[in-house]
C-alpha cells in the first residue's frame, strides 16, 4: 500500500466518523442480525402440521415457498451486514470496493451495507442482468 493510498483510507475513515457515527451504526447492525437470527431461529423450529387436511396442502405449500424466500433475504441480509461490521472495524467502511472513492454519505445512510457507490453498483448491477438473461 501506498503512502497515498494509505492517507486516502485516513482520510475517508475520518469523513465518515464524523458524518456518521460508526459506534452506533456497528451497535445497530449487530442488533438487526440479532433480531434476524432469532427470526430465523423461530422459523426453523416451528414445524408444518403432520397430516394437513387435503384442501390447506396448497396453502401450507405456499406458506413455505414465501417462508423460505424470506428466510433467504435474510440471510443474505445478514451476511451484508456482516461484511459491514468487517469493514467498520477494518477502516474501510464508505469507501467503494471497486473505485475506491467514497460512498455517499446518504446512501450508507440508507443502505450501510452498501459496498460500492451508486455508480459501481449500476454497472455492477447491469452486468449481473447481462449475465443472468435468457438467450
Amino acid at each position: 500500500m501506498t503512502k497515498n493510498t494509505t492517507a486516502k483510507l485516513t482520510f475517508h475513515t475520518t469523513v465518515r466518523s464524523n458524518d456518521l457515527d460508526l459506534s452506533i451504526l456497528a451497535t445497530k447492525l449487530k442488533q438487526e442480525v440479532l433480531e434476524k437470527e432469532a427470526y430465523l431461529q423461530n422459523a426453523s423450529d416451528s414445524a408444518p402440521e403432520r397430516h394437513p387436511d387435503p384442501l390447506d396442502k396448497a396453502t401450507i405449500q405456499s406458506f413455505q415457498t414465501i417462508n423460505s424466500a424470506l428466510i433467504r433475504k435474510d440471510i443474505t441480509r445478514i451476511n451484508k451486514i456482516n461484511k459491514a461490521l468487517v469493514r467498520i472495524a477494518g477502516g474501510t467502511f464508505g469507501i467503494c470496493e471497486d473505485c475506491g472513492e467514497s460512498i455517499d454519505i446518504k446512501r450508507l445512510e440508507v443502505r450501510p451495507e452498501s459496498s460500492r457507490c451508486i455508480n459501481c453498483a449500476e454497472v455492477a448491477e447491469q452486468k449481473k442482468n447481462k449475465n443472468t438473461k435468457p438467450t
